[in-house]
């Protein structure tokens, strides 16, 4: 998982419909996109895989 360009995230936990992880450091705020990788490649960002972290 990545939170904007080449941000990943850590502490990946995956079941066979979902995953959690902890977002990497962002600025208050700020809306980045969530895109899921692996060896099929890299998931398309859409306006419905935005992350925006809090204050």
């Amino acid at each position: 998982m990545t939170f904007g360009p080449g941000r990943s995230a850590t502490g990946l936990s995956c079941t066979a419909t979902s995953c959690t992880v902890t977002a990497p450091a962002g600025t208050s705020m700020s809306k980045v996109p969530v895109q899921a990788v692996n060896a099929a490649g890299t998931s398309p960002a859409t306006g419905t895989t935005v992350y925006t972290y809090g204050r």
